[in-house]
C-alpha cells in the first residue's frame, strides 16, 4: 500500500499537469480538430404518420465540400451530406462548428445550417437550468419548411471528437 505522502505528492503532480483533464490536448483550436461524430435528430412535422429520428454519425472529416462528404442516414426521415467546418469561435467559445446538412426532405429551400459554439470541451451543468432539459453535448437547432410550409426540425449535437496535428 501506497504511502500518504508518496500518494499526496503523485495527485499533486497529476492535478498540476494538463494530462488528467485533456490527455495530450493543451491547445484548443480549430485546425488540430481532426474528426467530428455528430448525434443528428430530425423530426419530420408534415409527415402524416410522424417520423422522428436519431442517428449519431461515424467519424466525419472537417472541411470537405458537399460532394465529398459521406451521406447520413436519420432512420427514414431524412438522408443527405452533413458538411462541416471548424471556425474560430467568438468568447468565451474558442471555436464554432458550422454545419450544413444537404437535407433529401428539403426541396424548394437552402438547407438547414447550424453553428455550434464550442470550448474544445462538453459543455459543464449551467446554474439556473432543468437539468432534463440542458444537455452535456454541445449543440444547435434549426427547422426549414418543404414546399413553404411544413416544417422539419433538427437537432445536431457533437457527440466525440478526435485531435489532430493540422486537422487535414
Amino acid at each position: 500500500m501506497a504511502s500518504w505522502p508518496r500518494l499526496l505528492a503523485l495527485l499533486l503532480v497529476l492535478g498540476s499537469s494538463n494530462l488528467l483533464v485533456f490527455g495530450d490536448v493543451t491547445e484548443f483550436s480549430p485546425n488540430r480538430v481532426s474528426w467530428i461524430r455528430f448525434l443528428v435528430t430530425v423530426n419530420d412535422t408534415w409527415d402524416p404518420d410522424g417520423c422522428i429520428a436519431t442517428v449519431a454519425t461515424t467519424m466525419l472529416i472537417p472541411n470537405k465540400k458537399y460532394n465529398e462528404t459521406e451521406k447520413i442516414m436519420v432512420g427514414s426521415c431524412d438522408q443527405g451530406p452533413l458538411e462541416f467546418r471548424v471556425a474560430p469561435g467568438q468568447a468565451p467559445n474558442k471555436m464554432s462548428v458550422d454545419l450544413t446538412f444537404h437535407s433529401s426532405v428539403i426541396e424548394d429551400a437552402s438547407p438547414p445550417t447550424c453553428q455550434i459554439p464550442w470550448n474544445g470541451t462538453y459543455v459543464s451543468p449551467r446554474p439556473n437550468t432543468d437539468p432534463m432539459m440542458d444537455s452535456p453535448l454541445p449543440g444547435c437547432f434549426t427547422m426549414d419548411s418543404r414546399e413553404g410550409y411544413h416544417m422539419t426540425a433538427y437537432w445536431f449535437y457533437l457527440l466525440d471528437w478526435g485531435w489532430g496535428g493540422d486537422g487535414q
